[in-house]
């Protein structure tokens, strides 16, 4: 597994042979935030973490590009290699609204909890309108909708795995001392 800041406020995780001998990198890289964020969009999403999972038979591998963390919309792009071709996924994530609360009063709470839940209602009806994005799977602070796939996007994501390839996706740096000084 490999992981690397691109720019500010994208992240991408390489999981196959040419990561094979990394070891997780995600405290070097952006801290914790991003860890949690890449872990909580992929438990929400019922997928494995790269930084620990052993991909399945046939897949060559899989590379998840996050962008946003508050730098604007919050999207991830999942491409996985197969022996067979090339799949791949688009979708959108956001934090729950009061993830990081501590409540003084059960009342307190309760409102949280509706404001949480009015929340969710509004960002939804974003999803759906700007993404057409209705299937939305959550964790207690993460919300995650992947897009339905479109016919005949195999080879577009072939495309975008080559053009990967071309601008070097495996030499992304795995850890915060391998990037260039900025000075």
């Amino acid at each position: 597994m490999k992981l690397g800041i691109v720019s500010a406020g994208i992240v991408v995780i390489l999981a196959g042979p040419a990561s094979a001998d990394a070891h997780a990198q995600t405290d070097s890289i952006g801290g914790r935030i991003f860890r949690d964020a890449v872990t909580e969009i992929a438990r929400a999403s019922d997928l494995p973490r790269l930084d620990s999972a052993v991909l399945l038979p046939g897949v060559r591998r899989e590379i998840r590009i996050y962008e946003g963390f508050g730098f604007g919309g919050n999207r991830v792009t999942r491409l996985v290699e197969h022996t067979h071709g090339v799949d791949g996924q688009f979708g959108v994530f956001w934090l729950s609204q009061n993830w990081m609360m501590v409540y003084s009063s059960p009342a307190d709470e309760r409102r949280a909890s509706d404001e949480e839940r009015a929340w969710d209602v509004r960002m939804s009806a974003h999803v759906d309108t700007a993404y057409n994005c209705h299937a939305i799977k959550q964790t207690r602070w993460m919300r995650v909708c992947w897009l339905p796939e479109r016919p005949n996007e195999r080879g577009a994501w072939s495309q975008l795995l080559a053009r990967l390839d071309s601008l070097g996706v495996n030499g992304i740096p795995s850890t915060a001392h391998d990037l260039p000084s900025c000075g």
